[in-house]
């Protein structure tokens, strides 16, 4: 993979003709074993992290195209180990997880009738997870991203457009009782939406593509609108930056500054980056 660190200036060293030298600790990263229940293949597609260091990771097991079950990981503090969850029908995976609280986590993905794709939305409540009832979709729909902000959650994807004959953007909110379809701004052609952050119940930005240019929309309180992006490509991740800001990866790494979105670099050639977390107001790490 490819990790991005912003570039930051680096600390001032103060003279001393008295110290001796002290040994350098350097950063590393390390590979922990996770579990593979099945042989056909197994996949995690994304994990969270709760403040008091559980941590939760998703995907689905059985042949990589069309995963049989979902699949959800859980460390313990010292090892991965497999979590019983609910499958909705012949093809399950879940794609995004989120912790909205120490014992309620949320993950979504996408389910098969054996017809088209549908919804897939399952909730951990501390002692199991279960499936959460989703609204009819016509055409079917997938998901692809999940936030949380207290008792609200986002959930961010596409519907099957009989009109357009083609994806269009799709966005859910859990209000604390159900979920249902938020309004979006009019988007012409083919989009999707592959990732979302909740600042807040009134701060919430989810980031994709319309074609192939990428799309940002933003949430404020009241609607949902669209903010511009350049270039071309799509956006896959997002994450909140220092006070009004948030960076967004995919084809290219953007950054918004309260105002715009503006370029912040590039992934190595032809490369794309497929999420970010932010550290601090100073440090904010990209993979790819």
């Amino acid at each position: 993979f490819e990790a991005v660190r912003p570039a930051a200036s680096p600390p001032r060293a103060t003279p001393s003709a008295t110290a001796s030298p002290s040994p350098t600790c350097e950063a590393s990263w390390d590979v922990l074993p996770s579990i593979d229940p099945d042989q056909e293949g197994n996949q995690l597609l994304a994990v969270a992290a709760a403040p008091d260091g559980q941590m939760w990771a998703v995907g689905g097991f059985g042949p990589p195209e069309a995963p049989t079950s979902t699949l959800v990981e859980r460390w313990d503090g010292q090892l991965w180990v497999v979590t019983a969850t609910p499958n909705a029908g012949t093809v399950n995976v879940l794609n995004a997880v989120t912790v909205a609280g120490p014992d309620d986590v949320w993950a979504v993905g996408r389910t098969s009738n054996g017809v088209e794709d549908l919804p897939l939305i399952e909730r951990w409540d501390g002692v199991g997870w279960s499936l959460s009832p989703v609204p009819a979709i016509e055409g079917g729909a997938a998901l692809y991203g999940v936030a949380a902000a207290g008792r609200t959650v986002w959930a961010v994807g596409a519907s099957r457009s009989a009109e357009l004959g083609a994806e269009q953007a799709l966005i859910l909110r859990w209000d604390g009782t159900e979920w249902g379809a938020e309004t979006l701004p009019a988007l012409p052609g083919p989009s999707v939406l592959r990732a979302v952050t909740a600042v807040s119940r009134d701060e919430v930005w989810a980031v994709g593509a319309q074609g192939d240019r990428p799309l940002a929309l933003r949430f404020t309180g009241k609607r949902w609108r669209r903010i511009p992006v350049r270039g071309r490509g799509q956006l896959v991740a997002i994450a909140p930056g220092l006070g009004d800001g948030a960076w967004a990866v995919g084809s290219s790494l953007l950054r918004w500054d309260g105002t715009a979105w503006r370029d912040a670099g590039t992934a190595r050639r032809r490369g794309t980056l497929q999420g970010i977390a932010t550290v601090s107001a100073e440090e904010s790490w990209a993979v790819g």
